[in-house]
């Protein structure tokens, strides 16, 4: 637990000062609805947030149910599901942003926009 919240932290500190207030799809005040992962997309997470973001804001992003994609396969992606997974057992509200690309699921007429950032305030 105690590896869990220094990651946490050291994201927070990375990643606190990287959402601008207004950018585009940026989500500044929610919870995490729903996550999955599984064989059939890959080391990807898919994310729902409560509310749910701006639409049509994000030309690639297409699809109606999920909100974000986040890549498992680096450490930075590791770090923020560690960061996600911190802030959902706090029951604590953040900031997320989309990146304005959808580069982890692109099937036509489906896109989901991939996760740029998450912000908290302790």
């Amino acid at each position: 637990m105690r590896r869990y919240f220094s990651i946490a932290t050291m994201c927070l500190c990375l990643f606190g000062g990287v959402l601008p207030a207004h950018a585009d799809r940026d989500a500044p005040n929610v919870t995490i609805a729903e996550m999955t992962m599984g064989t059939t997309t890959g080391n990807v997470l898919f994310i729902r947030v409560n509310p749910a973001p701006p639409s049509n804001t994000t030309p690639c992003h297409q699809n109606t149910y999920w909100h974000y994609t986040l890549p498992l396969n680096t450490e930075l992606g590791k770090n923020l599901y560690a960061l996600l997974l911190s802030l959902i057992a706090m029951d604590k509200p953040f900031g997320i942003a989309g990146s304005g690309l959808c580069n982890e699921y692109t099937p036509p007429g489906n896109a989901v926009e991939s996760l740029r950032g998450i912000g908290a305030t302790f």
